[in-house]
């Protein structure tokens, strides 16, 4: 049996591995010489595979090549870099810039 204060076991729970993680192995590990490590380098695996490929994941929407930017889009593109990142609905009254660079792109 394991021990509870064994090292790699407690880096991988406090990672967040769950119970179902290591169960979905121990068919796979019984036959092995040694199925807890087995266990442990299969979970371990798995998560910094996962890791991995989420990194390389896409994030927001997927460029389309030869698409056309829409007039509403680049608009809204404009109207970023003109007032950055920083706009707020509610904070319109109190930035002169704001104000101006919206009624430019509106009107």
């Amino acid at each position: 049996m394991a021990s509870p204060g064994h090292q790699r076991l407690r880096m991988l729970v406090d990672a967040g591995a769950t119970a179902e993680e290591f169960l979905a192995y121990v068919d796979h590990a019984k036959d092995k010489r040694n199925p807890f490590a087995y266990v442990l380098g299969a979970v371990e695996g798995e998560r910094i595979k996962a890791k991995q490929t989420a990194e390389r994941v896409q994030r927001g929407p997927v460029p389309v090549e030869g698409r056309k930017e829409t007039t509403a889009e680049r608009r809204a593109r404009g109207l970023k870099n003109l007032i950055g990142d920083q706009h707020h609905d509610d904070d319109r009254s109190d930035d002169d810039r704001t104000i101006e660079a919206v009624s430019r792109v509106i009107g």
